[in-house]
């Protein structure tokens, strides 16, 4: 038996890691859960009114998230016509950065207020999170409350409690890894 025959026989025999989820839904790579295209399913055209100043913002196609309850999207639709009208409120601004301790501890968790950055869609968001340290690295970034993350064409809705450590930009989480982390 040849090499290239021996080593497609044991291929074949091979298990691979199962990739279905519960009911046969595929799992989805956590770097890929809000890029792929194929987790979101339009709902309906909503033009966006700023609550005090009643401007219009825009018109954006609602985008709901397949596996993640209360997660939606909104994307620039300009020159599309609007099925419905939403009033959002705030201004957006950051606040002063509060001083928080540092601890040399094993497994922490820090309040932090920040900017935070999204890799794919590329929005942002000044919010509140939940940071775990655990051995001098970052475990987990919780979101505390509700958010809108908004980008140059687009905003993404995440729930209360979802972990956004894996679809941090690079420099967001190096800039949580220098705020929490002891670098020596």
């Amino acid at each position: 038996m040849e090499l290239d025959e021996l080593f497609k026989e044991v291929k074949q025999h091979i298990r691979t890691p199962d990739k279905k989820g519960k009911e046969g839904e595929e799992k989805a790579e956590p770097s890929t859960l809000y890029s792929n295209p194929e987790n979101w399913t339009h709902k309906r055209f909503l033009a966006l009114v700023h609550q005090d100043s009643q401007t219009l913002l825009g018109v954006f196609s609602e985008l709901l998230h397949k596996s993640v309850d209360g997660c939606r999207r909104l994307v620039r639709a300009d020159g599309s016509p609007a099925s419905a009208v939403e009033q959002v409120s705030g201004d957006w601004l950051p606040t002063p950065k509060a001083e928080r301790e540092r601890s040399t501890r094993a497994s922490l968790f820090h309040p932090y207020h920040g900017l935070l950055s999204l890799d794919n869609p590329q929005v942002n968001a000044w919010t509140d999170v939940l940071v775990e340290v655990r051995a001098n690295a970052i475990i987990s970034v919780t979101l505390t409350h509700a958010i809108v993350f908004g980008g140059e064409h687009e905003l993404l809705s995440l729930p209360e409690g979802i972990d956004v450590l894996k679809q941090l930009s690079h420099q967001c989480k190096i800039n949580l890894r220098k705020e929490f982390i002891n670098v020596t």
